[in-house]
């Protein structure tokens, strides 16, 4: 059963709790000397409502478990790809790329060394494709 049929059946299963009772109160009105009077079915209709709540409930907790198990491996992909990412970069080149964009950037001494050496070995066309493809360099100009 999808959540919405599922939050159908809750809307409808309510109103049939509260018009069950409804029914054993107005019996109390309308004959408030009656002594015996059986109001199982009004307790019967709560009882259904709250194991079906109880179910509702679990399921819930299940589904959060999950997604708490899921935020956590991705939590745990993302520090080991960061990893692996600081031996091939800089710490302000791993900033750069956190930024939309490298204007404004402070480069390392480290960083514009091994920038300008591949400016020189790559050329400018090489250094600025380089850059096209998005790889974390400063442009000509700071070199």
């Amino acid at each position: 059963m999808g959540d919405k049929e599922r939050r159908l059946g809750e809307e409808v299963a309510e109103p049939e709790v509260n018009e069950v009772c409804e029914n054993e109160v107005n019996q109390l009105v309308e004959s408030p000397f009656e002594i015996v009077h059986d109001n199982s079915s009004c307790q019967e209709a709560i009882q259904g409502r709250i194991a079906e709540l109880e179910r509702l409930q679990e399921a819930t907790a299940r589904k959060l478990a999950l997604a708490r198990k899921r935020y956590l491996k991705s939590e745990e992909e993302k520090e080991e790809i960061k990893k692996r990412l600081k031996g091939l970069f800089n710490d302000d080149e791993m900033r750069s790329m956190e930024r939309l964009s490298a204007q404004g950037a402070r480069w390392e001494a480290g960083t514009l060394v091994k920038s300008l050496q591949l400016r020189l070995a790559c050329g400018s066309r090489g250094y600025g494709l380089l850059r096209e493809f998005g790889y974390p360099l400063p442009s000509d100009r700071t070199l």
